[in-house]
Formats: C-alpha cells, sequence, structure tokens
C-alpha cells in the first residue's frame, strides 16, 4: 500500500498472517524495549531529581543574597537619606549666601551706576572747561601773535632807526 492511499479500518485475521510464535516473540521484544526505555526514564528522573535539588539550592542561594541585598540596600538608602537631607541643609545655607551675594551685587551696580552718571556729569562739566580753555587759548594766541608781530616791528624799527637817527644826528 502506498503512504497516501487511505488504509483498511478492519483488522485482517491476524493468525493467517503471521504465525503465534512470531507475534509472541514480537511483543517480548516490545516489552524488552518498553523495560529498557522505562529503566532510561528511571535514570533521566534520578538525573532530574539531581539536578533539581541543585536548582533548588540555586533558588535557595539566590533568595539568601536577595535577602542580603534587600538588606544592604535599606542600609544605603538610610544614608543616602541622611546624606540627602544634610546636602539639602547645605544648599539651603549656600542659597542664603548667593541671595547675600546677589544683594550685594545689586548694591554694587547702584553705586557703578551712579558712579557712571557723576562721571558722566564729570565729562560734560569738563568738556564745557576745555572748550572754554580753547576759547582763550585761541584768544591768547592771537594776543600773542599781535604781541610777536608788534614786537618784530619794534626790533625792525629798532634795527633800523638806530643806525638810521646816528646817521642823521638825532641821536
Amino acid at each position: 500500500m502506498r503512504g497516501n492511499e487511505a488504509q483498511i479500518l478492519i483488522l485482517h485475521d491476524q493468525i493467517d498472517e503471521m504465525p503465534m510464535e512470531s507475534r509472541i516473540a514480537r511483543i517480548e521484544s516490545d516489552v524488552a524495549h518498553m523495560k529498557l526505555d522505562i529503566a532510561n526514564i528511571h535514570l533521566d528522573m534520578r538525573e532530574f531529581r539531581g539536578d533539581m535539588k541543585a536548582a533548588n539550592q540555586a533558588i535557595a542561594d539566590v533568595k539568601d543574597a536577595v535577602v542580603a541585598l534587600d538588606k544592604r540596600v535599606g542600609e544605603l538608602a538610610v544614608k543616602v537619606d541622611a546624606n540627602a537631607q544634610v546636602a539639602h541643609t547645605r544648599i539651603d545655607a549656600l542659597d542664603a549666601k548667593v541671595d547675600k551675594l546677589d544683594a550685594k551685587v545689586d548694591r554694587l551696580d547702584a553705586k557703578v551706576d551712579q558712579g557712571r552718571a557723576e562721571t558722566n556729569t564729570s565729562f560734560g562739566e569738563i568738556r564745557k572747561d576745555m572748550t572754554a580753555m580753547r576759547e582763550s587759548i585761541a584768544g591768547l594766541a592771537g594776543m600773542q601773535k599781535a604781541i610777536l608781530w608788534l614786537l618784530g616791528v619794534l626790533f625792525t624799527l629798532i634795527t633800523v632807526g638806530i643806525p638810521t637817527a646816528k646817521a642823521l644826528h638825532w641821536i
């Protein structure tokens, strides 16, 4: 019969096809294989039980480690909370100091602004004074030129006039 054909569900008379001894031998062979398989299953079960004991021991060790770790984490949490409180206290103190420094900086800014305003006022006055000084220097420069011109004329007259007066016997 081919593999894809339907099989007949009606059992044929097996007596005709196979003698009884061969069937018994086959059954005994199957039973022997079953016993061997059962023995292998027993061995596998023993190994499995040993592996389960080792796994259970490992799980117990992990549980113990987790308990120890939880305890340690709890201790560290207390320390962290204490350190956080100290840090918050220090930060609050630093905030207060920073606020004081901000107030000082604000006062200094006000003083600098006042000084800048005074300086600008002083510079304005200095500019006015410099303008007045320029005008008076310009006036002095004009007078200086006039005086130098007069002196030049006077020296020229003296230089030319004295010999001329002597020549004319006026002196």
